[in-house]
């Protein structure tokens, strides 16, 4: 293939007849006719742009805190406290470590969801501006 020589720069000159010249502004070309192919179609679809992807975050990131939140509510109006039954010492401490346990594992679990959501709503805010 032949090479030409454009504002000292070497190039490979390509037959693209049926191409249509686009210029494209560059500061070490000033001004360089590119040239695209017609017809030529990657998708139909656009993607999805940096506003459409941070509201899509800032939604899921509400969603899943607003859940955490409803269970939360539901966990504290619903929660009955267990009856200590044993005949030793040994046992109300045992029975008491279990239910603590289970409190607390529910608490990690609401206090990772809305932690989630925190960095979902961070980014989606981010990408908004």
């Amino acid at each position: 293939m032949p090479t030409v020589a454009y504002g000292g720069v070497r190039a490979v000159e390509v037959d693209v007849s049926h191409a249509d010249p686009v210029p494209v502004v560059s500061s070490a070309f000033k001004r360089v006719p590119v040239l695209r192919a017609r017809g030529v179609t990657v998708g139909k679809q656009e993607p999805l742009s940096n506003r459409g992807i941070g509201l899509a975050l800032v939604a899921i990131g509400l969603a899943i805190i607003l859940a955490a939140v409803a269970v939360a509510f539901n966990a504290f109006y619903t929660y009955t406290v267990p009856g200590v039954r044993g005949s030793s010492i040994e046992e109300v401490i045992s029975t008491l470590a279990g239910t603590l346990v289970e409190v607390a594992v529910r608490l990690g679990f609401l206090g990772l969801a809305v932690w989630g959501a925190g960095i979902l709503l961070r980014h989606g805010v981010g990408l908004l501006k």
